[in-house]
């Protein structure tokens, strides 16, 4: 099982950030995460996406305004 890393990424004036898993030449995988308190993408994809780490590249952002770039 792979592990998850975690980069700020800066896009324009935006700032938010990207846990992934598993290598970039693997099919990608795009988790987006639901809004409400706490809600990040780890916090709403982290067991899955450690369970198909070895299959996809998965990718699972804070969306803006939320979690990393809220102020966590």
């Amino acid at each position: 099982m792979s592990s998850i890393s975690t980069r700020d990424v800066n896009l324009g004036t935006f700032r938010f950030r990207l846990n992934q898993s598993c290598e970039p030449k693997k099919d990608p995988m795009l988790w987006l995460h639901g809004s409400g308190p706490g809600a990040t993408g780890m916090s709403n994809w982290e067991r899955i996406t450690n369970q198909l780490a070895d299959d996809f590249y998965n990718l699972a952002p804070d969306i803006v305004g939320y979690g990393f770039d809220a102020g966590e």
